[in-house]
């Protein structure tokens, strides 16, 4: 039996016109969909709770792991992530977990999920939703990363690509709306994203600056004082501290030009090693005893600061590196991995209390600085704790405000001795100390030769030299 010629084109134009509205019914299907997510996100950004822009540095963090143990972002460093913020006790999350397993398990992009609704609630995600990839717990009253992000609207999500900058971000209340995120971030060129340069990329080291660089509270002011002596022979012609050595970091922000100060120019920083401008200049590291570093950052919270909370939740704190300046086993391990290099010297705050002469003449040796014999005692006079103490006007970070904020006058230069955090910390607060230096700085030789310290470290710090 044949088919009329006629018939047959008729039932292939109408196959055709079928399959082409089902491909427009498809395609009007998906941009619905998308429509959807987009004022889904465009009711979040109206209402106030924007969460950082595509474009945007995704904020470092370290948070507990279901699993056991701390996972860090920077672990991540390299590699494209999708962060995933849920709370899973308000919001059905099953589907979702079931889709971030599938994506994990593509094995192109990692998935990390903070669970904002507690440990229990982060526990039951990981059990039943067998999750194949970690899951935090949102700390919520230590580090609340969910606001660092200015995360308000649950689920939410962000694409963080190699460099660390987010690609694309949204709700994520239906498993296809990850779909679309991951759509989002395609049209974005990896190469769109560029960062405007700071104030710390623009800075040219000389040869002749020298920064001395601490973690606060670590004997800066008293190295800043030393630096200067040494430059001027033993002068004291200035108001403060500061108009003749900088804060670098915070003076810099500020704007503020270091082309009129005199050769050298002496800069006082906390950054980390990491962070601190490279160049042919001259490093000097002050390391102290980082329970005397707490108990004194303490202090100064206490009476510069306004700090109302107790000493054990600010050394909690402290061991966490959850205060300005961040971790100090972090920040001394930086610069102690850098001890040999030609342009660091590595001091110990144990050194210029116990061998102040022997430390100025390491330092001027250090930095090609010739010093007349007759100068020295007075240099060294005025090197003395009881000589700073006696000028502290000249060096209070503070004093232009102590009196119309209502701090406490005269308690920057607290005592000016070592092993006074012993006497602070509780036993059990010595034992967490010592347990977290040995895991953290332990296996990076210092305690190669220990030397007694009368109870700070028990000869931990110790074995880090001077080195030139």
């Amino acid at each position: 039996m044949s088919v009329n010629t006629p018939w047959l084109l008729a039932l292939v134009l109408l196959a055709g016109v079928v399959c082409g509205l089902a491909f427009l019914l498809v395609g009007a299907l998906r941009a619905l969909r998308a429509l959807g997510w987009r004022c889904e996100a465009l009711e979040v950004a109206l209402a106030g709770r924007q969460a950082l822009p595509p474009g945007a540095r995704a904020p470092a963090f370290t948070l507990s792991r279901v699993q056991g143990g701390r996972l860090r972002l920077k672990a991540c460093a390299g590699r494209p992530v999708l962060l995933v913020f849920m709370q899973s006790q308000a919001h059905p999350w099953k589907d979702l977990v079931a889709e971030l397993n599938r994506i994990q398990r593509g094995g192109k992009l990692p998935v990390l999920l903070i669970e904002t609704g507690g440990a229990e609630a982060a526990k039951q995600v990981a059990a039943v939703g067998q999750a194949a990839f970690p899951v935090l717990v949102q700390e919520t009253f230590t580090v609340n990363v969910a606001k660092r992000y200015h995360v308000h609207a649950l689920p939410f999500a962000f694409l963080i690509d190699e460099q660390g900058i987010i690609r694309a971000r949204g709700v994520v209340s239906q498993p296809e709306h990850l779909d679309l995120l991951l759509a989002e971030a395609r049209k974005q060129p990896a190469n769109t994203t560029t960062r405007t340069p700071s104030s710390l990329d623009r800075f040219s080291p000389r040869p002749d600056d020298i920064f001395v660089v601490t973690y606060p509270r670590s004997g800066t002011t008293w190295m800043q004082m030393i630096l200067y002596q040494l430059t001027t022979e033993g002068k004291m012609d200035f108001p403060h501290i500061t108009t003749v050595s900088p804060w670098f970091e915070r003076t810099l922000k500020d704007g503020k030009a270091y082309d009129a100060l005199p050769a050298p120019r002496i800069f006082k920083s906390h950054l980390s090693y990491r962070k601190i401008p490279k160049g042919p200049c001259k490093y000097l590291y002050v390391a102290r005893d980082g329970m005397d570093v707490a108990a004194s950052y303490y202090h100064f919270h206490k009476t510069h600061m306004g700090y109302q909370g107790s000493w054990d939740e600010f050394f909690d704190r402290f061991l966490r590196g959850e205060v300005l300046y961040g971790s100090w086993f972090r920040h001394m391990r930086g610069w102690w991995e850098h001890r040999d290099d030609a342009n660091v010297l590595f001091l110990r705050y144990e050194d210029l209390v116990a061998d102040l002469p022997g430390c100025l003449r390491r330092l001027s040796d250090f930095c090609d600085l010739e010093i007349a014999p007759e100068c020295w005692p007075g240099i060294l006079e005025r090197c003395s704790f009881g000589f700073m103490k006696r000028h502290e006007s000249q060096f209070d970070p503070l004093m232009a405000t102590v009196y119309e904020r209502g701090f406490q006058p005269n308690q920057h230069l607290r005592q000016g001795r070592s092993g006074t955090g012993s006497a602070q910390l509780t036993p059990a607060q010595t034992r967490r100390f010592q347990k977290s230096f040995t895991r953290r700085l332990g296996e990076a030789a210092l305690l190669s030769t220990p030397r007694p310290m009368g109870g700070s470290i028990a000869g931990a710090t110790s074995a880090i030299r001077p080195s030139g």
